[in-house]
């Protein structure tokens, strides 16, 4: 069941070209996942992304929550999430774990092995073993106008946020007196999707000042950043 704001006019259906839905479908079914879960969860995951603008629309500002029992298979929706996102053209996924490495590493590996290994060739990876890192060996000029999907799964760690926000908007060699920016015109290229787990830690602004907490201000700033972002908070 779900609640929305403003209904959205449903946009995404399955293609027959699709590569990354039905790869991972596939993987349920290896796992074991009975046909009433896998048909639920694709019921539920295609309702979730077409509570999303389209990717490339004009103008795509979406903010979503997704609540879910515990253990009930947060994991596993929000992968199939972000299979159908990349199929439907968001170009860019960013997954934000808690604010501790062994979780990103978990979610990571998870992630990894139910969803990227299966299409190695089709993925930039941005994240593995480490957490994101702006010597990238692909410049974001290049994984912004790329064909394939980029994934970047991080910690709630501000400097790490602010290392990836800078990475996506100034170009080597940016310097507050000479700024270099990677063109709006690049980045409206890039549909961004944000995953965020367990939206209730660290995300919310929780500051009892003015200024606001730093690790909200970085998720408001890596949304800014991109002319098309969507965020969809995961909780249970």
């Amino acid at each position: 069941t779900g609640v929305r704001g403003e209904r959205v006019a449903a946009w995404y259906t399955e293609q027959s070209d699709d590569v990354y839905w039905p790869t991972y479908n596939k993987t349920l079914e290896e796992k074991k996942f009975s046909s009433k879960s896998i048909n639920d969860l694709d019921r539920s995951t295609s309702k979730i992304l077409n509570s999303t603008q389209k990717p490339f629309a004009e103008t795509v500002d979406t903010r979503g929550l997704v609540v879910g029992y515990v253990q009930s298979g947060k994991t596993a929706n929000y992968i199939g999430l972000i299979a159908k996102a990349a199929d439907a053209g968001y170009k860019l996924i960013v997954v934000l774990t808690g604010t501790k490495e062994a979780l990103r590493k978990q979610t990571q590996e998870r992630i990894d092995k139910d969803l990227l290994s299966k299409n190695e060739d089709k993925w930039y990876v941005m994240t593995k073993s480490r957490d994101f890192r702006k010597q990238q060996e692909q410049l974001p000029h290049a994984m912004m106008s790329a064909s394939i999907p980029c994934i970047c799964v991080v910690k709630k760690n501000q400097a790490i946020l602010r290392n990836l926000v800078d990475w996506l908007t100034k170009e080597d060699g940016h310097t507050q007196e000479n700024p270099r920016l990677v063109p709006e015109i690049i980045r409206k290229k890039c549909p961004l999707l944000i995953i965020d787990d367990e939206c209730d830690e660290a995300s919310i602004n929780v500051s009892r000042n003015e200024e606001q907490s730093r690790i909200y201000q970085r998720l408001m700033a890596l949304i800014s950043a991109m002319p098309r972002a969507a965020y969809i908070g995961y909780t249970a």
